[in-house]
């Protein structure tokens, strides 16, 4: 029965261990299915790396065709900003030309009207002279019609003289008048002669002045006309410089407006790099962690496949320790047979007898006290079974265990009853290893599993 329990418990270990080596089986097949999923999700995460890397490479060429632009725009900027200032500069030279050519053209226009007026004046003096010249020249004339008579007058008194001779005195004072007249007519005759030449000298410096003015008349107007001209080019050319100032402007303003387009596509590369680097990061976090499970679960696997290794090779041995103990327990039936078939034959009270006489070597059965076994015997067998490494342990072990034994067996003995004690005495000591832990096995059995002084130790702790 002993042999019949540890067979079936050994039965049940081994489907135990056949349990969990299915568990551990099934268990190894997910932890495989998971390694699969996890080396899928390592490739994906492998595959979406490399498409983030060439997204992030792409982004760069991206960023620096941008920033190429970015650095042609200002540079654009730059020399716009430079030919405008020195539009500007062209301008403001131009206006200053213009404000002086403005000046110089009202200065011509002021000394033109000064001209003017002074031709005016010369105009109004030449044309007083010219009515002088002309009035002198009628007094010359009448002073010369004067002299002309005055002249007959003295040729018709120089010949009258002779018939006036008597009228001499009154002749030489009219002579005397005469002379008197006549040096007056003279003096007034010098004096025309004086004013007409002083006249004629200021009337030819008048026209000398006039036709002076009227040269610088004509020069100021050649120079109006060339600062007219000049004026309305210098305008033109404002206007052309101020039409390029402000194309300037507008493409100035262009290029800055591409400028910043180009720095907002800079930045927003930027942020979608940053982005990128993120997802990268966490890809690559990711993928690390995936790379750390699929580690985990490959040391997992690989306990579980030793784990289940080793409760294969614990089914082997305990299919082993089960035949064993079926062989066991089919020669321990065959010795039971023949020895129920031998004290089936004996006379009334033999048994008793034939019991003492041949356990006589290991007990001494007293009855009411614990049969005294020899266990030295069969610890000393234990120790022989035992590899080279336990042999200390294992007879220690076996000594202890049936010492625990019979004191359980001592503190119940007298209150079992006494066909339990010889039917148990004889099956604990029938064997070659007499033993007090088969003792109170069969009495617990004997008493249905209600035996109160069972011991914690076990049949299998040898």
């Amino acid at each position: 029965d002993r042999i019949k329990a540890e067979t079936e418990a050994a039965e049940k270990a081994g489907a135990e261990a056949q349990k969990q080596l299915a568990d551990a089986s099934d268990g190894l097949k997910k932890l495989m299915d998971q390694r699969n999923g996890i080396e899928k999700a390592v490739a994906d995460a492998k595959s979406d790396r490399d498409r983030l890397k060439g997204e992030l490479e792409t982004v760069e060429k991206a960023q620096s065709e941008a920033q190429r632009r970015l650095a042609d725009a200002r540079d654009s900027v730059k020399l716009l900003t430079d030919q405008r200032s020195d539009i500007e500069k062209a301008v403001g030279d131009a206006k200053a030309n213009r404000d002086r050519i403005k000046a110089e053209t009202e200065a011509a226009e002021k000394a033109g009207a000064e001209a003017q007026k002074q031709l005016a004046d010369a105009s109004d003096g030449l044309k007083k002279l010219m009515d002088q010249r002309s009035a002198i020249e009628r007094a010359v004339a009448d002073s010369k019609a004067d002299r002309d008579r005055l002249t007959s007058e003295l040729d018709a008194t120089e010949k009258a003289g002779a018939q006036m001779q008597k009228q001499l005195v009154d002749a030489r004072d009219k002579l005397k008048l005469v002379t008197d007249q006549r040096s007056d007519v003279e003096n007034a005759v010098a004096e025309a002669k004086a004013t007409r030449d002083r006249m004629k000298s200021e009337a030819e410096a008048a026209e000398k002045a006039s036709a002076e003015t009227q040269k610088q008349l004509a020069d100021a107007s050649d120079n109006l006309k060339k600062l007219v001209d000049q004026r309305r080019d210098a305008e033109r050319a404002v206007a052309e410089a101020k039409a390029s100032r402000d194309r300037i402007k507008a493409e100035a303003e262009a290029a800055e407006k591409a400028g910043s387009e180009a720095q907002k596509q800079v930045n927003d590369a930027s942020n979608s790099l940053k982005e990128l680097e993120g997802q990268l990061s966490r890809v690559e976090k990711a993928l690390a962690d995936a790379e750390g499970s699929r580690d985990q679960i490959n040391a997992e696997t690989e306990r579980l496949k030793n784990a289940g290794d080793a409760l294969k090779q614990q089914l082997i041995e305990t299919t082993e320790q089960l035949a064993q103990r079926k062989r066991e327990l089919t020669w321990l039936n065959e010795q039971l047979q023949k020895r129920r078939g031998s004290i089936a034959w004996l006379p009334p009270g033999a048994e008793q007898y034939y019991g003492r006489v041949a356990f006589a070597p290991s007990v001494a059965f007293r009855g009411a006290s614990v049969p005294r076994l020899s266990i030295e015997s069969t610890c000393q067998g234990a120790q022989s079974a035992a590899g080279p490494d336990d042999l200390g342990n294992s007879y220690r072990s076996c000594m202890h265990d049936e010492q625990e034994a019979e004191k359980q067996l001592g503190k119940t003995w007298a209150r079992l009853p006494a066909a339990s004690r010889m039917s148990c005495t004889e099956e604990a000591t029938g064997i070659s290893s007499p033993s007090y832990v088969e003792l109170l096995t069969c009495l617990e059995m004997a008493a249905g599993g209600q035996f109160t002084g069972s011991s914690s130790s076990s049949p299998d702790s040898r």
